[in-house]
């Protein structure tokens, strides 16, 4: 008997992604969707919950296959964009070194890295955000929340215009006066004009 026996390699955590899935409506799709899932090369189990419309994959299964057979399916898996900010890219093979880390986190479907712009944006399914970061630092870069948008608020004082001071009394009022009625005979009281003459002899009536 050999006294050197060599030992199994201890496995590492299984990989499992959490996502939504939009469609379901009844017992049925919930079958239909595990069935799906589970015909993917990779995927060790799959448990759908029809309360908050999610599955749970697990197992080192391509993220892509498993979205594109739940969309052959009829179903349509929710899909994530996550665009971090990237510290420590200085050439092209950071770049490089970042994508490769971003895509290797399960449930990540893709990743675009902006070496000029020191982004990465990841489109994922289910991808833990916690875990995105801890491949960023274990690759030797970090990750940083993009920055809020700086919001200025403007408060205009209140102008209140020709507003008279509350002490300042107020104007009497006037009486209601009515003008006398016109006489009767007022029509008579008026003449017409004579016409005017201008210098060209003709008569002006007004």
């Amino acid at each position: 008997m050999n006294a050197l026996s060599k030992s199994a390699p201890a496995a590492g955590p299984v990989p499992s992604i959490d996502f939504g899935i939009t469609g379901m409506t009844c017992g049925g799709c919930v079958a239909r969707v595990e069935r799906a899932i589970r015909a993917v090369p990779g995927v060790q189990d799959a448990s759908v919950n029809p309360a908050t419309d999610r599955a749970r994959v697990t197992g080192p299964a391509d993220p892509q296959a498993v979205v594109a057979a739940i969309e052959r399916a009829g179903y349509r898996p929710q899909v994530a964009t996550l665009d971090l900010h990237v510290s420590g890219m200085t050439c092209a093979s950071c770049a490089g070194r970042v994508e490769r880390a971003l895509a290797a986190v399960p449930g990540v479907l893709g990743v675009e890295v902006n070496l000029a712009a020191e982004t990465a944006r990841v489109r994922s399914a289910g991808a833990d955000p916690d875990a995105l970061a801890a491949a960023l630092r274990q690759a030797g870069y970090g990750a940083v929340p993009p920055a809020p948008p700086t919001t200025i608020s403007i408060t205009w004082p209140e102008v209140k215009l020709n507003s008279p001071p509350a002490s300042a009394p107020r104007p009497p009022k006037l009486p209601d006066v009515s003008p006398p009625p016109c006489p009767p005979n007022a029509s008579k009281l008026y003449r017409p004009l004579a016409p005017i003459v201008m210098k060209t002899g003709e008569p002006v009536k007004l």
